[in-house]
């Protein structure tokens, strides 16, 4: 069942707020915690993170249990649960150089970062209340960097969230999940089969940059998608949703 969007979503995207005399930039990536980094070394910044926070700050996450599917070099949703009231959290990527530079850089006594692809390295009776995700969904018809690419389809992390999500999932747990517009259909689709409910909680617009990764695969993407078509107007965009999946 589709549920009309709740929230449409509108902030100021990331930006520089200084640079050193090696011109390196540091950013703050946040306007809620303090975390600011260096991007000389081309980290990959949360850009639709700060998006997605702004939906989870509306949630309920009080003590609870949090499992942070693909943290990234920043630790960045797993440190914004925190904030929001969460009472620990398990935050797992399958890169080994994001999570020793997680740990490194933005250490947490309350966030247990391990190298993971998606449930590995999660014990047996280790369960949660909330599972977030903003997973890797651009499509595999090309190379592209492990934090982007996802299968042929572009589903194969998120077939893996959905399918692992009863056995690690407490009693009224829920998915907070991020996605590209043209994957909706499908996910929702992969929700009902493993019977669950799924709706769109919050969206955003979002130019797609010109000669970026998502734009290379449009072309592709409107292929195995046909009844998708993406926006032109001075430029390529779509939407992003977050979902709430239980």
């Amino acid at each position: 069942m589709v549920v009309a969007q709740k929230k449409e979503i509108i902030i100021n995207d990331i930006n520089p707020l200084a640079s050193d005399y090696n011109g390196n930039y540091f950013f703050s990536l946040s306007p809620y915690i303090d975390l600011k980094i260096s991007c000389g070394a081309k980290l990959i910044l949360p850009r639709s993170g700060k998006y997605f926070i702004e939906a989870l700050k509306d949630t309920n996450l009080l003590d609870k249990k949090i499992l942070d599917i693909g943290t990234g070099y920043f630790g960045y949703l797993a440190k914004h649960a925190l904030f929001f009231g969460a009472k620990n959290v398990v935050a797992v990527d399958i890169n080994k150089k994001a999570i020793n530079f997680v740990r490194k850089n933005f250490y947490s006594k309350n966030i247990d970062f391990r190298v993971s692809n998606v449930y590995s390295a999660i014990k047996g009776n280790e369960k949660f209340d909330v599972i977030i995700s903003n997973p890797p969904q651009l499509t595999s018809n090309m190379k592209g960097r492990v934090h982007d690419v996802a299968g042929r389809d572009g589903l194969s992390i998120i077939k893996k969230i959905i399918s692992g999500f009863k056995k690690h999932s407490l009693k009224g747990g829920v998915i907070y999940l991020l996605i590209f517009d043209f994957l909706f259909n499908r996910t929702e689709e992969l929700c009902n089969k493993a019977g669950l409910n799924c709706k769109i909680i919050a969206f955003y617009n979002k130019k797609i940059r010109v000669g970026g990764e998502t734009e290379k695969r449009i072309k592709y993407i409107e292929k195995i998608y046909p009844n998708y078509k993406f926006i032109k107007k001075d430029c390529y965009s779509h939407k992003i949703f977050i979902l709430k999946i239980y």
